[in-house]
């Protein structure tokens, strides 16, 4: 062992991790000495916590005391296998992290670095390392170290990688802890590559001061480019949307103090103090910008909510809208909008309405819409309540459009009486066809979808009384009485019918909603999700959800999960998704912490996907 006779000043026991049963114990060993801290792992039963290892070895462990290869918590890994570089994947280990208690003894990577117990490649703190050797950068490979850390004890003094930075002894080329790391270089975005520190985390004590990222992100002391927490930062600098990257925030976040005043994105949006573009809460907006509809993207406001206080007044939007003070396009409550102005039917636009409500009082007197319907004063086309309608005209389904009315409500005084629209819906007097409030309506007809047009009611909402029993709609949902065809809010619904996602549409239920009690058990949808009872495609929450079946990805949509989440408990045992990653019960692919996951199966770049592990971390 390549243990040091370092005097330890303090020691520090640490519990990594302990997982939800308190069987297993992951902790280490970390004790404080003139080359700093210096850590080892230590596995142990609760048992025996408090017996440590009497050794004080250089492990090189960060400030967040991590150690060994992948973490790896899982209990039922394939014991003995290996990943492309020989790496252990023991139990509760993932390739990488690799603290497992099975790791094969004695095998080497590409680099010739050890892959012994608890050690991943590339970090290297095994027992049986290849002395001696070294990596492509003349990089030391010898015990407990992995190429690119290099805390071994025969690495080629005085050596850098392609980016300057030194490999000395006991670190790695990109961490730089060593002892003769080459001063004051820099990594390809101005990152200090200093003592003890790899470009692009940059915690050393000489990085570059002011130099800045692609995005203009300071990468001054202790800050790798795009976290930006240092106290360096380049003042004032924006990235690609002006948004500020003052000191201690990356772009996109902007918390900084020092952003760049009065700046604005691509909408106009201001980016002021401590805000991001499209958020928008800052104090120094920019006054008076709009966005492509005019809104206004005044204080603390982004476009398309417009709740700021310096609106742009009198601006319209691409109907004539008006988007004053505190409004939205499409919304229009302001106090200045655009008097007298019309949208495309000749609705009026004015103060505090938006084209489609149209309550103004300037509204156009007289004109009509497409179906000659009235667009008088505070009336939109489509709800007609004006005072010079045509009078006795009629739509395309014979519906009268006399005053006050609009195609489609129909409560005018001239209705042609007894007519019916396509779908056998009477249209008489104050009913426009869809809504069929009338007293002649064609008893126990049926819309297309076999929705009852019974006496006041419209295909679509049927609260009507004698609604044909039983029948469904395109999507199998019931449209029993005092139900439309999407809400099946009925009692008599048809049970065991499904949607197009075989979705149930049992009673009180409408397609994609699924909360009924009779759902059909067992279906699922286009992904294989289990559709059971109260659970619409995509959320999967149900009961009976069909055992086994996976999604596109071999992702177990068991009870009470949909694709992509799968925290089911009888999740089918053994599937992969397209990287080979274990689909077990409550694990979704590419989280994979499930207790049963198929062992030895490896992802597309044979990375080991056992227990509780996904590709990546192990």
């Amino acid at each position: 062992l390549a243990a040091l006779p370092l005097p330890c000043h303090s020691w520090e026991r640490r519990c990594a991790a302990v997982n939800r049963n308190s069987t297993f114990h992951l902790k280490t060993f970390r004790c404080s000495t003139d080359l700093g801290y210096v850590s080892q792992p230590w596995d142990s039963p609760p048992s025996t916590s408090d017996v440590w290892h009497p050794l004080c070895v250089i492990l090189a462990s960060d400030s967040k005391g991590q150690h060994g290869p992948g973490q790896g918590r899982g209990d039922q890994t394939q014991q003995g296998s290996t990943d492309a570089l020989g790496e252990s994947v023991g139990p509760r280990r993932r390739p990488g992290q690799g603290r497992g208690d099975q790791t094969q003894q004695g095998s080497t990577d590409a680099l010739g670095e050890s892959v012994g117990p608890r050690r991943r490649p590339g970090q290297g703190r095994g027992d049986q390392t290849q002395q001696g050797s070294t990596d492509a950068l003349g990089e030391s490979v010898g015990p407990r170290r992995r190429p690119g850390q290099g805390r071994g004890d025969q690495t080629q003094q005085g050596s850098t990688d392609a980016l300057g930075e030194s490999v000395g002894p006991r670190r790695r080329p990109g961490q730089g802890r060593g002892d003769q790391t080459q001063q004051g270089s820099t990594d390809a975005l101005g990152e200090s590559v200093g003592p003890r520190r790899r470009p692009g985390q940059g915690r050393g004590d000489q990085t570059q001061q002011g130099s800045t990222d692609a995005l203009g992100e300071s990468v001054g002391p202790r800050r790798r480019p795009g976290q930006g927490r240092g106290d360096q930062t380049q003042q004032g600098s924006t990235d690609a949307l002006g948004e500020s990257v003052g000191p201690r925030r990356r772009p996109g976040q902007g918390r900084g103090d020092q952003t760049q005043q009065g700046s604005t994105d691509a909408l106009g949006e201001s980016v002021g103090p401590r805000r991001r573009p499209g958020q928008g809460r800052g104090d120094q907006t920019q006054q008076g910008s709009t966005d492509a509809l005019g809104e206004s993207v005044g204080p603390r406001r982004r476009p398309g909510q417009g709740r700021g206080d310096q609106t742009q007044q009198g601006s319209t939007d691409a109907l004539g809208e008006s988007v004053g003070p505190r409004r939205r396009p499409g919304q229009g409550r302001g106090d200045q909008t655009q008097q007298g102005s019309t949208d495309a039917l000749g609705e009026s636009v004015g103060p505090r309405r938006r084209p489609g409500q149209g309550r103004g009082d300037q509204t156009q007197q007289g004109s009509t819409d497409a179906l000659g319907e009235s667009v008088g004063p505070r009336r939109r086309p489509g709800q007609g309540r004006g005072d010079q309608t045509q009078q006795g005209s009629t739509d395309a389904l014979g519906e009268s459009v006399g005053p006050r009315r609009r195609p489609g409500q129909g409560r005018g005084d001239q209705t042609q009486q007894g007519s019916t629209d396509a779908l056998g819906e009477s249209v008489g007097p104050r009913r426009r066809p869809g809504q069929g409030r009338g007293d002649q309506t064609q008893q126990g007809s049926t819309d297309a979808l076999g929705e009852s047009v019974g006496p006041r009611r419209r295909p679509g909402q049927g609260r009507g009384d004698q609604t044909q029993q039983g029948s469904t709609d395109a999507l199998g949902e019931s449209v029993g009485p005092r139900r439309r065809p999407g809400q099946g809010r009925g009692d008599q619904t048809q049970q065991g019918s499904t949607d197009a996602l075989g979705e149930s549409v049992g009673p009180r239920r409408r397609p994609g909603q699924g909360r009924g009690d009779q759902t059909q058990q067992g279906s699922t949808d286009a992904l294989g999700e289990s559709v059971g009872p109260r659970r619409r495609p995509g959320q999967g929450r149900g009961d009976q959800t069909q055992q086994g079946s996976t999604d596109a990805l071999g992702e177990s949509v068991g009870p009470r999960r949909r694709p992509g989440q799968g925290r089911g408990d009888q999740t089918q045992q053994g599937s992969t998704d397209a990287l080979g990653e274990s689909v077990g019960p409550r694990r979704r692919p590419g989280q994979g912490r499930g207790d049963q996951t198929q062992q030895g199966s490896t992802d597309a770049l044979g990375e080991s996907v056992g227990p509780r592990r996904r590709p990546g971390q192990g």
